[in-house]
């Protein structure tokens, strides 16, 4: 009689499924790989959603280039990341959100704001630059040293949080991904104009490890950040060794 009954229970369970996860009423902690980036563009307009839609779920970030992520979204401590990571591959899945373009970032008043930029008046300025390794970004010094253009680098830092700060009292001006410019500009008081050069657009994903694919509180948060970031018709595409959405 058991083996009869375990079956029935299964089959109860098949045709009436507990999701487990009410957003209302859950009370979880739930962990993002990001970078410093993420948290600027991200958490604000996340954590206003969770407030309303979710008030026990509290969130942890972590640097996606601080931790080995793949090891940690594969046991389980890191639900989901967001961003440039070519080194999440096999097990994993991904929804892209949009394509990072990039544009220059100066105070208002900044003689830049006169007219359209040109490659000259770009390259003769003094430039704030952000080394930040591992993240993606690294492909605009990648890319402007392949092609011989230089630039007067007055300040370098590895993280884009003092960009706002320093720019706002100084005649810097930086590359940063638009994005982040849009964030900031606001705040400090900043100007932004399309760059003299095309450079290449970063693909930014949502990734999660095959393990919490079927998670409901997992899948709840990465519906959500997909309703409130991914450009409108933005497709999954296959990364090798990775699954698209």
């Amino acid at each position: 009689a058991e083996p009869v009954a375990q079956a029935l229970a299964t089959l109860h369970g098949a045709l009436n499924p507990v999701t487990g996860f009410d957003p209302l009423r859950a009370t979880r902690t739930m962990t993002i790989g990001m970078t410093d980036i993420g948290e600027v563009v991200f958490l604000p307009a996340l954590l206003e959603r969770l407030s309303r839609a979710a008030p026990g779920v509290a969130l942890n970030t972590v640097r996606n280039t601080g931790v080995n992520l793949s090891e940690e979204m594969a046991d389980g401590r890191v639900d989901l990341a967001i961003g440039l990571l070519p080194q999440l591959k096999g097990g994993f899945y991904q929804r892209r959100l949009f394509d990072q373009r990039y544009v220059c970032l100066f105070r208002r008043g900044h003689p830049l704001e006169e007219a359209a930029l040109t490659l000259a008046a770009w390259r003769e300025a003094e430039h704030l630059v952000v080394v930040s390794a591992g993240t993606g970004h690294g492909q605009v010094d990648e890319w402007l040293k392949r092609r011989g253009v230089k630039r007067q680098v007055r300040l370098t830092v590895p993280h884009f949080m003092s960009v706002g700060y320093i720019l706002q009292r100084t005649d810097l001006i930086a590359t940063v991904p638009e994005r982040l410019a849009l964030q900031l500009a606001k705040p400090f008081s900043l100007g932004m104009c399309a760059l003299p050069m095309t450079l290449p657009a970063a693909p930014i994903h949502l990734l999660w490890h095959a393990r919490v694919r079927h998670d409901e509180g997992n899948r709840w948060l990465r519906e959500l950040v997909i309703e409130l970031f991914a450009d409108p018709g933005a497709p999954a595409r296959k990364r090798s060794g990775a699954t698209p959405a």
